[in-house]
């Protein structure tokens, strides 16, 4: 659509436009981007170059420096893209914006373009250019346009599609007070989440010229997997929050809306599509279509036993013309029923639901008439009835249609719109779950040099002293020069220990090379590097018989350049564990991940599998607290403690610790992300989700009598439990059948979103019965961006504290309060006032304060370390 000209006799203005730079540690595009805005043809702008808070040593500060005047230099401690852009809105004096990362570049044209189709359109609009991408020297890939949508008539088209790239658009500076600002919330999204909001108040209009490029580089943060997690959740909230009348001007119908989003997000934004798949699934489930089961032979299609399980509005018509033709029955069945949707669907097929579900579908997704399967078995249709109509979909409207081209038992479909449909899709039954570690698929694969393999973690091999050099190369091969090693010391048997592991050992690569040892069967300790697969109790990797070949592993690990030892965790090995670390004579540190090494029971809890109180433990209770220490901590450097609930709780369990209170080294931290509100229909019943493994200490009984609660009062309120619950009492398998608690299982590696977009929660749960030191459930609630209800105990408080749209109740409430608190939240769409009882473990103001401990501090003693 063209923009219509300015009116007669407008004075042509040049706004000032204001060029906002973001930039962190870089230095080596950065000259770049500015040369680019100052060889702009047009002469009004000004440049802000804003950098947040870069770490390289001055680089990047001393690129801005020799431009002088000719640019304004900000600088601001480090808070992500969106709070660097935020500031430089804030200061820009123009009344257009533009924004340019330090790593793209600008055709001199790119504005001077831009503010002619702004000026010519002349009303508030946000301006959107086209694009080429090029690679990280500059060499161009490929043209992207956004010409092929009327962006004009469909701007949220440029937001679901992924047509907008935020460089080439120009916007005005007074649109930003009625949409907001970006969202530091959303570290990789928040330009998504802006432009949504932006095209639901001001025309998009496009200017058919790619005058920016993109750089495209391994370092962009929307290349990594977060980035991935991160848009399938928003996207999903912006579908919850496009009102469906909006979606009917759109399309005619939200399903006609909402189908093409599904298919179009499914190879890439995967939870996201399984979230609008929840959505149709639920808006096909009222839609009215008449059901006919086709049977074998005249009059034996009665109602099948598979016709129980489908929603109500489907209605389960009997053959209305046993033995007639394919136009007879069409006739027969428009008379007879109102229903929007005619489906006739074979008695015996295997999956009727699965294969009603994709047919409907299919007919929004391609706006058709009617959806024509293949001949079943493969057959041609020919004059038999059945062939005609098995599997059959055609829309009310479309009736005549089909019935003027049924000739006998023939369907001659000239002139009909029909989808390109196969039913053999519907067929497919798609589940999750993690491969089974017995099987080796996660491990490595089955072939291959038994070192590397053990090594990698996905097999078991002695090691004897012939081994020595070759397991040195091996070990080289990963390690990099220049750069000092750690050794850490661990359990094995999973859980979120390994997952704190196998996280500090990625945060620390490019500052630190890694080795772990950990327990395994028969008084061996395994050695393993730390790209191995997660460890599911097997106790793989290279072993060394202990005691008797204790010095024989700490020699292997000074000869591999070990520096320093970290003990996260030595529970099963205890004995040999302190054997290695004499042997080794290296200065350590022991990391406190649970209790292990001062009570005990690890967790704190009593023979109920729940938090014993503070009351025993500030008695030091004989049955939970140790006598003395293990023998592990005498000899640590310091003792690190994950939260500061740890620290609290390790310094009263032994006065005079050299603990340190670290914070967490994920940046950004979780506890920072957005919190989306999901969108309650009306008839819905509240979906609260709840992840892992829920054991006793994880609150199984409570969730347990809570699904009991639902089930007996009927009340709108599921239970998804993905993972498992064990155990799980006779009563609450009574509430499981009648589908208020549902278990789905174990999710894939890398498709927790996925799972999750499937069931599309409004509320995540953390019923904790022991004190938290950490959690990483909670770590993934957080960047998975919902809402939730814990138990105040542990860390939970300190990590949620004046996080929005989260619930906290005390750790030991009955079911009934968490019952009663679902409640308040499905009725006021999750808006109740947010709860936060104080901690009765630990007093909030009683707790250490963190410091920024990793990585300069963790690092410092190694930092004059020969390597």
């Amino acid at each position: 659509m063209t923009a219509p000209p300015a009116p007669d006799g407008a004075p042509l203005v040049s706004p000032l436009v204001s060029v906002v730079i973001p930039v962190y540690n870089g230095a080596n595009y950065l000259g770049e981007a500015i040369d680019s805005v100052l060889a702009q043809t047009y002469a009004d702008t000004e440049i802000i170059v804003v950098d947040d808070g870069s770490t390289d040593g001055g680089a990047t500060a001393a690129v801005a420096a020799r431009y002088g005047d000719a640019i304004r230099y900000l600088h601001k401690p480090n808070g992500g893209v969106a709070t660097a852009l935020n500031l430089g809105i804030r200061s820009m004096r123009g009344t257009l914006f533009s924004w340019l990362s330090h790593d793209d570049v600008y055709k001199p044209e790119k504005l001077a373009v831009q503010v002619e189709a702004f000026r010519r359109f002349g009303r508030d609009c946000v301006v959107v250019g086209d694009f080429e991408t090029i690679d990280a020297d500059g060499r161009p890939l490929a043209l992207m346009s956004a010409g092929a949508s009327n962006l004009l008539a469909r701007p949220l088209d440029g937001v679901f599609y992924g047509l907008l790239n935020g460089c080439a658009l120009l916007i005005p500076r007074a649109l930003f007070d009625r949409a907001g600002l970006f969202e530091p919330g959303l570290p990789t999204t928040q330009d998504y989440h802006l432009w949504y909001r932006m095209a639901r108040l001001v025309p998009f209009v496009h200017s058919p010229q790619a005058l920016v490029r993109q750089r495209t580089h391994p370092l962009q943060g929307s290349r990594h997997m977060r980035h991935l997690e991160e848009a399938d959740r928003m996207f999903a909230h912006l579908v919850d929050e496009t009102p469906p009348a909006l979606m009917r001007a759109y399309d005619g119908s939200e399903l006609a809306f909402l189908t093409p989003l599904r298919r179009n997000w499914r190879p890439v934004y995967r939870g996201a599509s399984a979230h609008v798949g929840h959505r149709i699934g639920w808006l096909l489930d009222r839609l009215p279509v008449a059901v006919v089961p086709l049977g074998d032979g005249p009059g034996s299609a009665g109602r099948p036993s598979w016709a129980d399980g489908l929603p109500p509005a489907w209605t389960v018509l009997a053959d209305p013309c046993p033995g007639g033709t394919a136009e007879d029955t069409i006739r027969a069945v428009l008379a007879s029923s109102p229903a929007n949707v005619l489906a006739f669907i074979p008695d015996a097929h295997p999956n009727p639901r699965g294969l009603l579900r994709t047919a409907l579908e299919d007919l929004f997704l391609y706006d058709r008439e009617l959806v024509r399967p293949r001949p079943v078995d493969g057959a041609a249709p020919g004059d038999d009835r059945r062939s005609v109509l098995d599997g059959l979909l055609l829309r009310r409207a479309a009736g005549g249609a089909v019935l003027a081209a049924c000739t006998g038992n023939r369907l001659d479909a000239t002139g009909l719109r029909m989808a390109p449909y196969d039913p053999s899709v519907a067929l497919a039954v798609q589940t999750t779950g993690k491969p089974d570690p017995a099987s080796g698929s996660t491990l490595g694969p089955a072939d291959g040099d038994p070192l590397d393999r053990a090594l990698g973690g996905a097999a078991v091999l002695d090691y004897r002293d012939g081994l020595r050099d070759a397991v040195l190369a091996r070990l080289a091969r990963h390690r990099r020069p220049g750069l000092p090693t750690i050794l850490f010391l661990c359990h094995r048997h999973g859980g979120g220990t390994w997952t704190h592991l196998r996280d500090l050992t990625a945060a620390l690569a490019g500052r630190a090379n890694a080795l772990i040892a950990h327990g395994g069967p028969d008084r061996r300790l395994m050695l393993c590097l730390p790209s191995a697969g997660t460890m599911d109790g097997e106790g793989r990797g290279l072993a060394f018989r202990m005691p008797g070949q204790t010095g024989a592993f700490a020699a292997l690990m000074r000869a591999a350049g070990v520096a320093r030892v970290d003990a996260v965790h030595t529970m099963g090995y205890e004995d040999d564990a302190l054997a290695a670390l004499g042997a080794l004579a290296l200065p350590y540190d022991v990391t406190l991940v649970d209790y292990h090494t001062l009570a005990a029971e690890p967790h704190l809890c009593g023979n109920d599998g729940r938090f014993v109180g503070m009351e025993r433990l500030r008695d030091r209770d004989p049955w939970i607290v140790r006598s003395r220490p293990l023998p592990v901590l005498a000899g640590a450097d310091r003792v690190i403690a994950i939260s500061r609930h740890v620290a609290a709780t390790a310094g009263l369990l032994c006065p005079g610790l050299p603990l340190v209170c670290a914070a967490h080294w994920a940046r950004p931290a979780p506890e920072r992300r957005h919190v989306f509100r999901s969108r309650l229909w009306e008839g819905e019943p509240l979906r609260v989700l709840l992840i892992g493994r829920i054991n006793t200490k994880k609150g199984s009984a409570v969730v347990a009598e809570a699904a009991r609660i639902l089930h007996r009062r009927n009340l709108p309120v599921r239970l998804h439990v993905l993972g498992d619950i064990h155990p799980l009492p006779d009563e609450a398998r009574e509430a499981e059948r009648a589908g208020f608690l549902v278990r789905h299982g174990r999710y894939a590696d890398g498709g927790l979103s996925e799972a999750v977009g499937g069931i599309a929660p409004h509320l995540a749960w953390l019923p904790a019965q022991a004190p938290e030191t950490w959690s990483y459930v909670l770590s993934e609630i957080m960047e998975l961006c919902l809402p939730l209800a814990a138990g105040a105990i542990g860390a939970i408080p300190e990590r949620c504290r004046d996080r929005p749209a989260t619930w906290l109740l005390p750790w030991d409430s009955p079911a009934d309060a968490w019952v009663e608190l679902f409640l308040r939240l499905h009725a006021t769409g999750l808006r109740a006032p947010p709860c936060t009882p104080p901690a009765e473990e630990m007093p909030p103001d009683d707790l250490p304060e963190a410091r920024p401990f990793y990585f300069d501090e963790y690092l410092l003693p190694l930092d004059r370390h020969e390597v």
